[in-house]
């Protein structure tokens, strides 16, 4: 039997010198996944949502480099929690068949997801109701 994690926060493990702050992110370190890709989403008017899907088999992890976003999961059970990223050492790891989206709380807000895959729009699921009604294998 598979067992299918939980949304959580994952600390970033981060090297602090005179010279500024090195963050790393990485499967041996803190991420439950290897990285296939990696984006970023700025320029984003506050108040913004993103995201509202969810996906059959993609992991991510979401993490805010500048400002404050409002992360929002919603298991297949229906457990929904809330996070909110607003400093780069910590991001929201996402798990597979966790429908999941973004509201930015500020402006000039900065984040990144790194993903389990490459993308594949079979792997989305976009309708809410087909979320709790298919069959995801």
């Amino acid at each position: 039997m598979i067992k299918i994690m939980s949304p959580k926060i994952i600390k970033i493990n981060s090297i602090d010198s005179p010279k500024g702050v090195l963050s790393i992110i990485d499967k041996e370190n803190n991420l439950p996944f290897d990285i296939k890709r990696i984006f970023y989403v700025h320029n984003i008017p506050k108040n913004s949502k993103r995201g509202d899907h969810a996906h059959k088999n993609l992991k991510e992890f979401i993490w805010a480099i500048n400002g404050e976003i409002e992360v929002s999961t919603i298991s297949r059970n229906n457990k929904r929690e809330k996070f909110i990223l607003n400093n780069p050492y910590e991001g929201v790891y996402i798990p597979e068949k966790t429908w999941s989206y973004q509201v930015t709380k500020a402006e000039n807000s900065i984040y990144c997801v790194a993903c389990s895959d490459y993308y594949d729009e079979k792997d989305y699921i976009r309708k809410w109701e087909d979320f709790f009604t298919s069959t995801i294998k």
